[in-house]
């Protein structure tokens, strides 16, 4: 029955409220724990409970196993960007090995959460504005700190932000033909930091009209596509990179525990996914993403 339970709120979207929206998160884990539920009941010939979780199997396998499996993508013919996200675990992550990440990946944008600014100090003592000269720089002590780095010239454009929050930095980065968020929203651990959680996915803007550049938002959502909060900015025109490969279960928190997928690439529905790697990196509990990208002509 908790099994069932579970399905039930997460088939239908009831996670409105803590502690239901951090328990989502531990949706395919939870899955895994219902075929036991369901081998037991078989083992023990107790068939009406093995109907009841053979249909709670089922109602997890609907929701789930299409992160395993390649969607349909629109057929881009535009240039290819590459975008490294990365949380630095306060600014703990190694600077070296990012920079070598940003290096081999030949990456166009990073985007960097909990960045310190003895991390950016590393950084850039590492080649980093070598590699992408142009920033945005928001570095914080501990936590809160975001920071956006582009080979190309950007311009930004996200708003004074409410102090209360981290901040998200955003630019139009032009020559590359994109826009694009590096976001943290607070992580839903409590009845307070939860409403503010929520506030700020839904605050997250829609994808922009066709005669607009597309748009990314990129960064640790502290959330997992099991949350109705993060389908919901996914319904606002955007797709999920890992999920739209197939990559959907490659988790990127934390590392060598039970791990969850709360790092996220969401992109404009008019660009296609090409490519979609993690990678680790030293000294930050979060796995780095690599996503390849081709956007549509003209973009």
């Amino acid at each position: 029955m908790p099994f069932a339970v579970f399905a039930a709120i997460r088939l239908l979207g009831l996670d409105f409220f803590w502690p239901l929206i951090p328990a989502m998160a531990f949706t395919p884990w939870v899955a895994l724990g219902s075929v036991a539920a369901l081998l037991a009941a078989l083992a023990l010939r107790a068939w009406p409970a093995a109907v009841a979780a053979l249909v709670t199997v089922l109602v997890f396998a609907l929701v789930l196993i299409g992160r395993a499996l390649p969607d349909d993508q629109p057929t881009a013919s535009g240039h290819e960007i590459t975008v490294v996200s990365h949380n630095m675990l306060a600014g703990g992550a190694d600077a070296g090995q990012l920079m070598r990440l940003v290096r081999r990946s030949n990456a166009d944008l990073l985007a960097l959460q909990e960045m310190t600014p003895e991390a950016v100090a590393s950084l850039r003592a590492h080649g980093l504005e070598t590699q992408l000269p142009y920033y945005i720089d928001e570095s914080r002590w501990a936590v809160a700190g975001a920071g956006l780095w582009s080979r190309a010239p950007l311009a930004r454009t996200d708003r004074e932000r409410d102090p209360q929050r981290w901040p998200a930095p955003e630019a139009i980065v032009a020559k590359l033909g994109v826009q694009i968020r590096s976001l943290h929203p607070n992580p839903p651990m409590r009845p307070s930091t939860s409403a503010t959680w929520k506030r700020e996915l839904e605050e997250l803007p829609a994808t922009p009209g066709t005669s607009d550049l597309p748009r990314i938002l990129v960064g640790d959502y502290n959330a997992t596509l099991d949350n109705r909060q993060l389908r919901e900015v996914l319904d606002r025109g955007y797709v999920d990179a890992a999920d739209v490969t197939g990559n959907g279960f490659r988790f990127t928190w934390p590392n060598g525990r039970v791990t969850l997928t709360i790092d996220h690439l969401l992109v404009d529905r008019r660009v296609r996914v090409l490519d979609y790697s993690t990678a680790r990196i030293d000294g930050s509990d979060h796995l780095a993403l690599i996503v390849r990208l081709r956007l549509a002509d003209g973009a």
